[in-house]
């Protein structure tokens, strides 16, 4: 990974924020898809509610955020009782779906997001330096 993020480095800014957004974004989809799978259901909507968004622009931090509301509070929203679910109350034991998910699902993760930079890597170099 160290190595592959030095290569990357070579890519113009712009371009290199963009590859790095979509490559987290499909990183993300199995995560989010494992989440889906392992949410008690009751009425449906904690399930739909299940999104995954990119995070707020930064010039230190690329990333994706899978949550089940539209804030940075999990306790707030339509489906405010996602947090609820996963940590349970003093009156309900916790479900939890979302860390379970990204246990099961993170190093298939970073092997689509791994993939999917060294395509780009090679894509770019082959632009730059012909074909290899």
């Amino acid at each position: 990974m160290p190595e592959l993020i030095h290569k990357f480095d070579t890519i113009e800014s712009k371009f290199r924020t963009k590859y790095i957004r979509q490559a987290m974004r499909k990183g993300a989809k199995p995560i989010n898809a494992e989440a889906k799978s392992l949410v008690p259901v009751n009425s449906g909507r904690l399930k739909k509610s299940i999104k995954t968004r990119l995070l707020k622009r930064s010039r230190k931090t690329i990333g994706v955020n899978i949550k089940t509301s539209c804030s940075d509070n999990m306790f707030t929203g339509e489906v405010f009782y996602g947090g609820m679910v996963e940590f349970g109350t003093e009156r309900m034991a916790a479900q939890p779906f979302m860390r379970p998910a990204f246990d099961n699902k993170k190093r298939v993760a970073e092997r689509i997001i791994i993939r999917d930079l060294k395509d780009v890597l090679f894509r770019e170099a082959t632009k730059k330096y012909g074909s290899m």
